[in-house]
């Protein structure tokens, strides 16, 4: 069962990738593109990965100190994203960083809320608010692009950007905050 989990979860974390095709002009071309390259990247990793022989400590502690930085690249261009995202869009050099702000003050939010409900068992009120704050959260980029722009193409990159950031940030601080190896 968990090995169906996870393709599923790959094909959908490949899936999510892959839809930023739909956000150039011609998503014919790039969604299949972006697709075969996600698959292509995943691939060369997950092999990669297979094939690295284990050593002592000291390799291990080599790898932990490794996953620790890409997971903070990861959550850095989680961050990013919006900015990269918008960049077309010719906004002031504020807006941006304000941007980011807020991308990071939302993800805390929903990391805050993830570590209350992981603790759910020692308290079902707190449990509860942190899958409101959750669902609340994920209702904010719909409707802050709502009262800009309506059209489906807005709402649908401000989705595209949401999905994209909680990917990024969630698998950096995994592999940041990671016990084992």
């Amino acid at each position: 069962m968990r090995i169906v989990l996870n393709v599923i979860s790959w094909i959908l974390v490949i899936g999510v990738f892959s839809a930023l095709g739909f956000l150039t002009d011609n998503p014919g071309t790039t969604l299949p593109g972006y697709t075969v390259f996600f698959l292509l990247v995943f691939a060369g990793v997950y092999l990669y990965l297979k094939n690295v022989k284990r050593k002592d400590d000291t390799d291990s502690k080599n790898k932990i100190l490794i996953r620790k930085i890409i997971g903070v690249a990861l959550f850095l261009l989680g961050i990013l994203t919006p900015v990269y995202m918008l960049k077309s869009a010719d906004f002031p050099t504020g807006v941006y960083v304000l941007l980011s702000f807020i991308t990071l003050v939302l993800v805390a939010i929903v990391l805050g809320a993830t570590v209350v409900i992981n603790n759910i068992r020692k308290n079902l009120i707190l449990g509860i608010i942190g899958y409101l704050l959750v669902i609340v959260v994920s209702v904010i980029p719909g409707y802050l692009m709502q009262t800009y722009d309506s059209s489906y193409s807005a709402l649908g990159t401000a989705y595209y950007i949401a999905v994209l950031v909680s990917i990024l940030c969630w698998w950096g601080t995994s592999l940041f905050l990671r016990k084992n190896d």
